[in-house]
Formats: structure tokens, C-alpha cells, sequence
């Protein structure tokens, strides 16, 4: 049923969006290129969130999940175009920064910070039991077995394997079924996409910030203005937010002794690197 707010929230997207196209246009170009923000990590780790609180302001070009960079996707809509293509269209933007969701590119990040000059990229990560949860509401009990079956295969055509390195795919070929746990299986593709971050070794990589969710949650102002300034553009005098509500405690997640041993490991490390960050400032 489309109720009357849904309407309302649905024009007012709209305007904005028109809004911002218009400021954009008459503004015109004042740089040569925007500077390039690829939000990458786990789904369901605050990436819409992230996404939403930059593009809610003027000096920003947004391009969420599916968009022009990855027209040519006519399967799930979600897979970048060939990187020329994809520059073309983001060296066309007349707005001081492009900000875009690249989660299923996040195996690729260095070649993306390689190919776009001074890039950078936000690696997003959130509790593995609020991800699995939020994963198997969102998308169905059975998403996460659905999810491991392409990297146990191994299978070079699917983002989801691409970039696993041969101890993640062993791992998920040994612990997989197509009839086990769907908890284990959320929280094992959330272990899957956050090891990304250290086989590839981003904590080195002076292009890539880490952000810890429940942080960003109660330190929204602050941490959006670290990132504008890691990113080179000024930050709005007036941040937009309002929406950002601080997380709530972990729950628990009934999982097998295995599994919650990998994700709280791996949970340990991504906190570990985040805290040596914040330390920093």
C-alpha cells in the first residue's frame, strides 16, 4: 500500500535530485577532475547509510548500487563497466566529489585506486552477527548459502569468488552444504568479503580508510569530517546527520563453535586496525 509519506518522501527525492542537477549545471566545472570516493566492504555493513550521508549534499555526485557505471550489467545490474567507460562518465560530473558504491568491486579497490588518480576508498565493516541478521531479513534465510556456493566452486564469472584467496575458498569449501546452518552461512560471507581487507592488504594502502559502523553511529559529525578531509574536499558547513541513530548492542547469533571462532577473530583484527586509526587522530 503506498501511503501519503512514501508519496511525499518519493517528490521530495525528486526535487532534490532535479536541485542538484540544476546547482550542478550552472556551477559548471571549477577542477580539472572530482575527486573519487568508492565506498566498498560487506552488504549490510551501514553502505547505504555511508552512501546516503554524502550524497545529501550539493557538493556531491552520487552513484548507488546500480547506475550509470554499471549500465552494462544486464544480469543482476550491479557489475562495473570496463574502467574506460566507467571514467568517462564520472570526468563528466561537474560536482566537487563522486562518491560510489562499488561493494561488489571491492575485490578490485587497488585497480580502481590504480586507474582513477587521487582516489580513495572507504572499506565499511560491521559486527558479523548484525550483518548475517540484517543479510538473511533483507534477502532471505537461504542468502547466505547462495552466497558461499560460487566461491566453494571457485567461479571466475561471479564477484563473490573473485579475489578469494585460496585459503578463504578452501575454508568455504570445507565448512559449506547446501543443507547447513543459513546462520553459519550469513556470517561466513560476511568473514568471506571482510578478508578481503587484509589479503589484500589495504591497511598499507594510503588510498583505503577503514570505518567501524557502531563508531560512525555515535560519531557521525566527526567521522564525516575525517573522511572529508582524507578525501581532499571540504566538508559541508552544516553535515546532514540527522537520520544516523547510534547502534544498539550486539545480539547474539546462535552459530556452530567454528564459525563464531573465524568471524570473531577476524572481528578482533578489523578492530584492532580501527583502533589504531582513531588512535592516530
Amino acid at each position: 500500500m503506498v501511503t501519503v509519506a512514501k508519496v511525499s518522501a518519493s517528490v521530495s527525492k525528486r526535487i532534490r535530485l532535479a536541485s542538484k542537477h540544476v546547482y550542478h549545471t550552472i556551477r559548471g566545472r571549477e577542477h580539472d577532475r572530482p575527486r573519487v570516493l568508492f565506498i566498498v566492504g560487506c552488504q549490510r555493513s551501514g553502505t547505504t547509510m555511508m552512501y546516503r550521508l554524502f550524497d545529501a549534499h550539493f557538493n556531491c555526485r552520487g552513484f548507488n548500487d546500480s547506475s550509470e557505471l554499471s549500465s552494462g550489467d544486464t544480469k543482476s545490474g550491479f557489475r562495473w563497466n570496463p574502467l574506460p567507460e566507467v571514467a568517462a562518465v564520472i570526468n563528466r560530473v561537474s560536482a566537487p566529489m563522486v562518491v560510489a558504491k562499488a561493494l561488489v568491486e571491492t575485490q578490485n579497490v587497488r585497480k580502481l585506486l590504480d586507474y582513477f588518480p587521487s582516489s580513495k576508498a572507504l572499506f565499511m565493516y560491521r559486527r558479523y552477527a548484525d550483518v548475517a541478521r540484517s543479510d538473511m531479513v533483507k534477502f532471505g534465510a537461504r542468502n547466505g548459502v547462495d552466497n558461499l556456493r560460487p566461491i566453494t566452486a571457485g567461479d571466475p564469472d561471479n564477484w563473490r569468488s573473485e579475489g578469494a584467496s585460496r585459503p578463504v575458498q578452501e575454508l568455504m569449501a570445507r565448512l559449506w552444504s547446501a543443507d547447513m546452518n543459513p546462520n553459519d552461512a550469513a556470517a561466513l560471507f560476511w568473514y568471506a568479503r571482510n578478508q578481503l581487507f587484509f589479503d589484500l592488504d589495504l591497511a598499507s594502502h594510503p588510498g583505503v580508510m577503514l570505518c567501524q559502523y557502531q563508531y560512525l553511529t555515535h560519531h557521525p559529525a566527526a567521522f564525516m569530517r575525517r573522511i572529508y578531509d582524507f578525501v581532499g574536499v571540504d566538508s559541508p558547513d552544516v553535515l546532514k546527520t540527522a537520520e544516523v541513530r547510534p547502534s544498539g548492542a550486539a545480539k547474539v547469533l546462535e552459530l556452530s563453535p567454528e564459525v563464531r571462532l573465524l568471524c570473531e577473530q577476524l572481528q578482533t583484527r578489523l578492530d584492532a586496525q580501527f583502533q589504531r586509526l582513531i588512535g592516530e587522530q
